[in-house]
């Protein structure tokens, strides 16, 4: 919003749409023309696949699950994915260019670095979290 562009949180609009019956929601729509609609996810790096991995598959879940509801609604549905290595799938980026044509010329660097920087900061949220959590359950197994 500091930028001008008006966001729907978890969007109910979307519900009737999906064939499943269940009411779906993505995460965010964003108010621009066309809306864009995201669903957004932290995903663990598997260290046994390429950086990306993990992310692309969690990002055709998100399109199987969201992506016929929302074209039906007339949005664009885009996945939003990270890995915990930092690794952003091609959707996320896809979402910042796309937002950024949306802001005025001058601020686009800007919007672009405030955005780059409050996923580095969900990122390491989340890296404390699994750490966190993996040191409780350590001290929960030694006690």
């Amino acid at each position: 919003r500091l930028y001008g562009i008006a966001t729907n949180v978890e969007p109910r609009f979307y519900g009737s749409y999906y064939e499943d019956g269940r009411q779906g929601r993505p995460d965010v729509e964003y108010m621009v023309t066309p809306r864009i609609v995201v669903d957004l996810s932290i995903v663990n790096t598997d260290p046994g696949h390429p950086p990306g991995y993990n992310a692309n598959l969690k990002a055709e879940e998100k399109l199987k699950r969201h992506d016929a509801a929302v074209k039906a609604g007339g949005g664009v549905f885009v996945p939003f994915v990270m890995e915990t290595s930092g690794f952003l799938h091609y959707g996320g980026m896809e979402v910042i260019r796309g937002l950024a044509r949306h802001v005025v010329p001058y601020q686009r660097p800007f919007f672009v670095a405030d955005l780059k920087r409050a996923l580095a900061i969900s990122l390491v949220r989340e890296l404390i979290r699994a750490v966190e959590a993996a040191t409780a359950k350590h001290v929960d197994s030694a006690v």
